[in-house]
């Protein structure tokens, strides 16, 4: 006989399958965005830069001019491709880890919406800028997710000027701590769809996470992640 736990966890390990799915499907069309398109791009912009070159040895100022409008915009164009190849799979996440990856969002963040971050990384966090090993690469994936979601929802809700994450490390549990100074969270917020989100993704990556608001002002999402073991390590991947 099939209970509700039994339906829950077929539900759960179908969810978790599904985005496995989406990942791989996302890895391909960032791979063909970086090697097909932004290579395109950039054989185009050479090839200008060749053609601007001719043109001004022979003092044709004007049509320079012009193909330095055209490059300026296949360079937009380019840096844009780049955005979206990032965005769907960012190659630090699989050439560099996690922490590399989180890292390189924050100032990104910073940068885009001029808010100031900072990343501490703890000595005992289990996790470095140049370790994959520690977690799956499905749990590495789900917490490189939950951390875009969490930076979203600042942006769209907290109005905050500064965001910290701190990563350390508990028994075995590797901690992802989130903090702004933003207007904080209210209830129905905690219960909205992305914050729902963020929980199953949790769960997939064998963690949980917790909400809660700051005082005098913002909020603290902590993800606590545990470290699997080599045959799980297999298993998940």
């Amino acid at each position: 006989m099939l209970d509700d736990r039994d339906n829950n966890i077929d539900t759960d390990k179908l969810s978790a399958d599904v985005r496995a799915h989406i990942e791989r499907e996302l890895k391909g069309y960032a791979h063909n965005i970086h090697d097909e398109i932004s290579g395109g791009i950039s054989g185009v912009i050479i090839q200008l830069e060749n053609i601007k070159r001719t043109l001004a040895r022979v003092g044709d100022e004007k049509t320079v001019s012009d193909i330095n409008l055209v490059i300026l915009s296949a360079t937009e164009t380019l840096e844009a491709s780049r955005r979206i190849a990032n965005k769907l799979r960012p190659s630090l996440l699989d050439h560099f880890g996690l922490a590399a990856a989180i890292d390189q969002m924050l100032k990104d963040f910073q940068i885009r919406y001029g808010v100031n971050t900072s990343l501490v990384i703890e000595p005992n966090a289990l996790i470095s800028k140049n370790d994959k090993q520690k977690l799956s690469e499905r749990q590495c994936l789900e917490v490189f997710r939950i951390a875009q979601e969490v930076l979203n929802n600042i942006i769209k809700h907290a109005n905050a000027h500064h965001v910290d994450c701190e990563i350390n490390g508990e028994l075995e549990h590797v901690i992802f701590t989130f903090k702004d100074d933003g207007c904080g969270i209210g209830w129905d917020a905690v219960q909205g769809v992305g914050i729902g989100g963020i929980k199953i993704r949790a769960l997939s990556a064998h963690g949980s996470v917790s909400i809660t608001p700051l005082c005098p002002c913002g909020t603290m999402v902590k993800l606590k992640v545990k470290v699997l073991n080599n045959d799980a390590h297999r298993q998940e991947g």
